[in-house]
């Protein structure tokens, strides 16, 4: 992956569903569902895309983008922008990480504290880059710093003196934590923001061209 893979371009054309085998009756369900959910507050709106055999189906924006406060509210759309949320995580940190694997910059037997020195205590001097990406690092989840951190410099000090949930390697315990550290490591190694690594090394070879780090406001 990275600069060696070649821009994709992948066009989707619409088309019916007994065009590509599939019986409308069934699509007409899953819509419903969908917007059955929505009334019932399971969340406040979707967008849904339905293709098969690069055949559009059914393609549906449900419900409001914004809900709360309700005078702020905004209807959803089709090129309604989400956040992405953990899937950051594999799509942007660990590709990213992966990337420099491949390019020989990082080992997965790599200590964490190699690149962040500060990560230490306990067996911390132990963990490994492999650690954080199956969070087998002990690092508990969910400790919400964005309450009391201002910086990224602040975020970084609160993680490494965090105290483990369990003995390394002894538990998978999902933690935002571990991958914000492998962010960190990402960015020292590569020289530059995990934003534009990823924009150069994945979004834009892969023709990502609505995926971005802090859309500015006009997007959001």
């Amino acid at each position: 992956m990275g600069g060696d893979v070649e821009s994709v371009e992948c066009v989707l054309r619409h088309g019916n569903p007994e065009d590509v085998e599939m019986d409308p009756s069934r699509l007409k369900e899953a819509s419903a569902f969908i917007k059955k959910a929505i009334s019932e507050k399971a969340f406040p709106g979707a967008v849904f895309l339905v293709a098969r055999n690069g055949t559009v189906v059914a393609h549906e924006a449900c419900g409001e983008a914004v809900s709360i406060p309700s005078e702020l509210s905004k209807p959803m759309k089709l090129d309604t922008i989400f956040d992405t949320g953990s899937v950051t995580k594999p799509v942007a940190t660990a590709t990213s990480l992966m990337i420099l694997l491949e390019k020989g910059k990082v080992l997965l037997d790599d200590p964490v504290n190699l690149y962040i020195p500060e990560y230490t205590g306990e067996e911390k001097e132990k963990t490994t880059l492999h650690n954080l990406l199956t969070h087998t690092a002990g690092i508990p989840d969910p400790i919400q710093l964005y309450k009391r951190c201002k910086t990224r410099e602040d975020f970084l000090r609160e993680i490494c003196h965090v105290e483990l949930e369990c003995p390394l390697g002894s538990k998978v315990i999902y933690s935002c934590l571990g991958f914000i550290l492998l962010a960190f490591i990402v960015e020292k190694v590569a020289g530059e923001s995990l934003a534009s690594f990823s924009r150069r090394e994945i979004f834009s070879p892969l023709g990502m061209k609505d995926t971005r780090f802090n859309p500015p406001a006009k997007l959001r």
